[in-house]
C-alpha cells in the first residue's frame, strides 16, 4: 500500500504509486475511465474512485510489464501526483476498503476457476488432435498408446471437474448462497493450480513440439502460469482466507455444499 489520501477542504488529495492493476495508464498514458484506488487514509485503508478528467496530467506510466501471458491485458506501474477527486467519490466509508476489496475479489476469484477451464479446453483440443493424427514414426497414431490416452481422460476429467466448481461458485456468488465464499476460494485455488498441472500433462503427452513457439500450445500455458497468482495470489491470500474460515469455531464444512 504505497499510496495515501489526504482531505483538503472537500477534495481528497492522492499521492503514490499502483502496479499490476490491468489498464491503470489507459490506452494512451492519461489513465483510464475510472480507477478505484485503495489507498491510506487517517482512518485506515479506504477506497476513492478518480475519473479520467481528474487523472489527466496527474498520472504517470513508469513501466509497461512486458507479460509472457495474458498479452491482451495492458500491465503498468503509475505514479499518482497530486491527484485531487471530490470527497463524495469515496467507496462505502472511511476505513472499509479491505472488506470491499475481499468482497469485489470474490467474484473475481471464482472467474479465475472459468480462466482455466478456457486455457485447458484450447490445450485439450490442440493435444487431442495432434495425438488422434501424430503417429511419431510408428503404425498406429499416438492416442492408441495407453499413456498418452491415460494423459488426455485424465486431463479431461479434471477440466470438466473444474469447470463445474467454477460454475456453482459464480452461481453461488451472483445469488448470494451460504457458502458462497467458500466456493469461490476453491474455484481459484483449485482451478488455477490445475489449469496448470493440465497443460503441462498435455505437453508431455505431445513432446517436443509442442515446445515450438509455432505450435499453439505454449500460448494456453503462458496465460495459465499468471492464474495462481493473479487476483490475490494462491498461497500468501486465497489459502490464508480459507484458514482464517476453517480456523472459525463456527464454520460449517457443509455449508458450501447446501447439505448442513
Amino acid at each position: 500500500m504505497r499510496t495515501r489520501a489526504v482531505l483538503d477542504g472537500d477534495e481528497w488529495v492522492i499521492n503514490g504509486s499502483k502496479a499490476w492493476a490491468s489498464h491503470l495508464g489507459g490506452w494512451d498514458g492519461d489513465g483510464p475511465d475510472l480507477m478505484t484506488i485503495a489507498c491510506r487514509t487517517d482512518k485506515g485503508v479506504s477506497l476513492i474512485v478518480a475519473e479520467r478528467e481528474h487523472l489527466r496530467g496527474h498520472i504517470d506510466v513508469d513501466e509497461y510489464y512486458d507479460l509472457p501471458g495474458l498479452r491482451g491485458c495492458l500491465t503498468t506501474r503509475v505514479t499518482l501526483r497530486d491527484l485531487r477527486v471530490p470527497q463524495g467519490n469515496l467507496l462505502g466509508t472511511e476505513g472499509d476498503g479491505v472488506r470491499l476489496t475481499r468482497n469485489a475479489f470474490q467474484a473475481s476469484g471464482a472467474s479465475i476457476g472459468t480462466f482455466s477451464v478456457a486455457a485447458m479446453r484450447q490445450a485439450f483440443g490442440i493435444a487431442l488432435r495432434f495425438a488422434q493424427a501424430e503417429k511419431r514414426g510408428g503404425l498406429l497414431p499416438i492416442i492408441e498408446h495407453q499413456a498418452v490416452a491415460d494423459i488426455l481422460a485424465d486431463a479431461k476429467g479434471k477440466l470438466e471437474a473444474v469447470r463445474l466448481l467454477s460454475w456453482s461458485a459464480l452461481d453461488a456468488v451472483i445469488s448470494g448462497r451460504p457458502g458462497a465464499s467458500e466456493l469461490a476460494l476453491h474455484a481459484k485455488i483449485f482451478g488455477s493450480e490445475t489449469g496448470l498441472d493440465v497443460i503441462n500433462d498435455l505437453i508431455k503427452a505431445v513432446g517436443v513440439t509442442a515446445y515450438d513457439t509455432n505450435f499453439p500450445m505454449l500460448r494456453h500455458l503462458m496465460d495459465v502460469l499468471a492464474y495462481p497468482i493473479i487476483e490475490g495470489g494462491d498461497v500468501g491470500v486465497r489459502r490464508r482466507q480459507l484458514q482464517a474460515m476453517m480456523s472459525d469455531p463456527a464454520y460449517d464444512p457443509l455449508a458450501a455444499s447446501e447439505l448442513s
